[in-house]
């Protein structure tokens, strides 16, 4: 038995598709899906980045929630919920995604003594 290995990369989604489909290997008709919802949860991360204080972004849940880690030296309570708006009217307009999807903003402060 022959085994053959195929790789798509970059390719237009009805290309992929119509490869799979034609070769008998429906297993990878769903490959443009993952690399969609992956490019997906990278842009969300970026979108979130962009924004000014943001140290880091995680997106979660398969793109349906967004956390956002600010620097709290930085960020103000009233400033972080500002960013939180921001970043979800940006991805209201500039992106298409299916349901809600969910903007945290995390500001943390720790205080930490140690008592001898």
């Amino acid at each position: 038995m022959l085994n053959s290995v195929i790789v798509f990369i970059n390719l237009d989604s009805g290309i992929s598709n119509f490869l799979a489909r034609s070769f008998k290997f429906p297993e990878i008709a769903g490959f443009e899906l993952l690399y969609l919802g992956s490019k997906r949860l990278k842009d969300l991360e970026e979108m979130a980045i962009a924004e000014k204080g943001v140290s880091n972004a995680y997106a979660i849940q398969a793109g349906r929630e967004l956390r956002v880690i600010v620097s709290s030296d930085k960020v103000s309570d009233e400033e972080s919920k500002k960013i939180s708006y921001n970043i979800s009217q940006r991805i209201q307009s500039e992106m298409t995604y299916p349901g809600q999807v969910k903007v945290t903003v995390i500001r943390e402060t720790r205080s930490v003594n140690i008592a001898k």
